[in-house]
């Protein structure tokens, strides 16, 4: 627990004409949830007042408070936002090697507040100071022996090892029919340890992936889809047909994670979800030598239902090799 020093004249009862709320701060996650609020509200008809609100010391560089000073009239309120700086959430993921899980550090921020009959700038070192401390807890997980160990690379068994979205348009009604949406991608992990899989797209805003990222057991597998987004489908109604032959690649990452198991075990204060999206969040700090990059091609493959034969099987266009 941090300390935090005091000016010798402040009086460090609670101030009566402010209230906080809610009055137990709620807990920052370094992982999941950098930034929670509270709210400040003047209980007094008479008279203005203004606040300071000061951070722990070890915090001064990682823990933002917004608006960390002003004036509340009487009866107003303001909601104060307390964030973790990014330096300071990566600096308690990745490196702190001692932790292996999950740990919960208390701390406390100092509330200060000085009655006003007026807006105007107060005089703080002439005023009588009311403090009040409100504690709160600051929740981090640890990766740095899960990411930083190093690893040799991790093959996978992808299949099929090329995804076809297929189309059928009808010269009648120029309406696509017969849409291939979503394709299903088989992913197997045949080691012996953990692998951590990443799915990217170099469009992203023409697919869809569910999920993007998975931690697969050892000798596990795991199904992905491969969807094509509303706004991809929308805009196969505008494109000339040089534009449908289109092709594009599913880029699939992957690295061995020896230490998940174990980890998840001990961590007692993370279910396996949260876990896995925190070490996906973290995901751009695993060394490059320790990832394999594979690619899956995506092909477009479309036909056209002439008028003469609407009721024939459409003949292909276009299906790149």
């Amino acid at each position: 627990m941090s300390s935090l020093a005091a000016n010798p004249q402040e009086d460090t009862e609670t101030d009566s004409s402010v209230e906080v709320d809610p009055p137990v701060l709620s807990e920052l996650d370094a992982n999941l949830c950098r930034a929670q609020s509270f709210t400040l509200r003047n209980t007094s008809s008479t008279h203005c007042l203004h606040f300071k609100v000061r951070t722990p010391k070890t915090l001064w560089h990682g823990l933002l408070a917004t608006p960390n000073r002003g004036c509340l009239r009487p009866h107003e309120s303001v909601a104060v936002v307390l964030e973790l700086t990014c330096a300071e959430a990566d600096r308690r993921t990745l490196h702190t090697p001692g932790a292996v899980a999950t740990a919960v550090r208390a701390y406390k921020l100092m509330l200060q507040t000085v009655a006003a009959s007026d807006t105007a700038d107060a005089d703080w070192a002439a005023a009588v100071v009311q403090s009040v401390l409100l504690p709160f807890a600051i929740k981090a997980t640890s990766l740095a022996r899960l990411l930083l160990t190093p690893m040799a690379p991790a093959r996978l068994f992808l299949e099929p090892h090329r995804l076809c979205f297929s189309f059928t348009l009808d010269e009648d009604s120029l309406q696509f029919r017969d849409f291939g949406n979503a394709c299903l991608l088989e992913v197997s992990n045949p080691h012996s340890t953990a692998v951590a899989v990443k799915f990217k797209t170099l469009c992203p805003t023409r697919y869809s992936i569910a999920p993007p990222f998975v931690v697969l057991p050892p000798g596990g597998a795991r199904s992905v889809v491969i969807a094509l987004t509303r706004a991809t489908r929308d805009r196969l109604y505008v494109y000339e047909k040089s534009q449908l032959r289109l092709r594009d690649c599913l880029r699939v990452e992957s690295a061995l994670v020896p230490y998940y198991a174990a980890h998840a075990a001990r961590d007692g204060r993370r279910c396996p979800n949260e876990l896995a999206t925190i070490l996906d969040a973290a995901w751009r700090h695993v060394p490059d030598a320790a990832v394999t990059v594979d690619y899956v091609p995506c092909d477009f493959v479309f036909s056209i239902l002439p008028l003469s034969s609407r009721g024939d099987v459409g003949r292909a266009v276009a299906c790149p090799a």
